[in-house]
């Protein structure tokens, strides 16, 4: 069985087609965040959501990317649900 991304419903905002996949493959989201702790653990003061999404090993996530339909921001809002963690707040600003 091969994995499937499914396409937005048309009546439905970015945003919630993106609270949509959050909530039916929230292993991401774990494995983002374990990743977030790693980064820090390591000493990096800084790290771009984007750059986290790429070392996620998941096949939704990679058919997902492969989507021609795909906004260059619905995955950038993984970010903003990473931020709530205090603990990771300040990894994702960037340094003047």
């Amino acid at each position: 069985m091969g994995t499937r991304v499914e396409e937005p419903l048309p009546d439905l905002t970015e945003e919630e087609a993106f609270l949509r996949f959050y909530y039916r493959h929230p292993q991401i989201y774990f494995q983002l965040k374990k990743l977030a702790y790693e980064v820090l653990a390591k000493g990096e003061q800084t790290i771009s959501v984007l750059e986290l999404l790429e070392r996620v090993e998941d096949p939704t996530l990679l058919a997902l990317r492969q989507s021609p339909n795909l906004s260059p921001t619905f995955l950038i809002r993984y970010q903003k649900i990473l931020e709530a963690d205090p603990s990771l707040w300040s990894l994702f600003r960037t340094k003047d």
